[in-house]
């Protein structure tokens, strides 16, 4: 039980995680076309 709680949050921090550096790249791209094209 201990060992799939542990499990649960470490797939719930590495999908957090995956989120924000999503958003993060998605900004940055965001920036370089809008200072390229812009």
């Amino acid at each position: 039980a201990v060992q799939f709680n542990t499990g649960q949050a470490l797939a719930s921090n590495q999908m957090t995680l995956a989120t924000a550096c999503a958003a993060v790249t998605t900004a940055f791209w965001l920036t370089v076309v809008l200072y390229v094209f812009g």
